[in-house]
């Protein structure tokens, strides 16, 4: 499976959950910034903004985020979305923060 082959539902929450990391210290590391582009021609430049867009709008607080991301279903999305949200992340070292919120991604989608 690639992320080109997630629904629109698995691509926001990837979509948000990029978002989340890479926004989740305040800044764009150089490491996050030289991955995101190849993460966003897989994913599709268009699905992504739309996605990027709803994510905002949607999904800002962690609440909303959260609730969201529990009604992702397919096991092999799963593990997709969070394989890659953590890629991204150990790129420039995991914060504390990024660490919680993927201990949480997989602990409440059993991957």
């Amino acid at each position: 499976m690639n992320l080109s082959d997630l629904d629109a539902d698995e691509t926001l929450a990837l979509v948000a959950l990029l978002k989340e990391i890479v926004l989740s210290d305040g800044s764009v590391s150089a490491e996050e910034a030289e991955a995101l582009p190849g993460l966003i021609e897989e994913i599709g430049e268009d699905r992504y903004r739309q996605s990027y867009t709803v994510a905002t709008e949607r999904l800002a607080d962690d609440v909303s985020l959260k609730a969201f991301l529990g009604e992702i279903r397919r096991p092999e999305a799963r593990r997709l979305i969070l394989d890659t949200v953590a890629r991204l992340a150990r790129r420039d070292g995991l914060t504390d923060g990024e660490r919680a919120l993927l201990a949480w991604v997989s602990s409440t989608w059993n991957v």
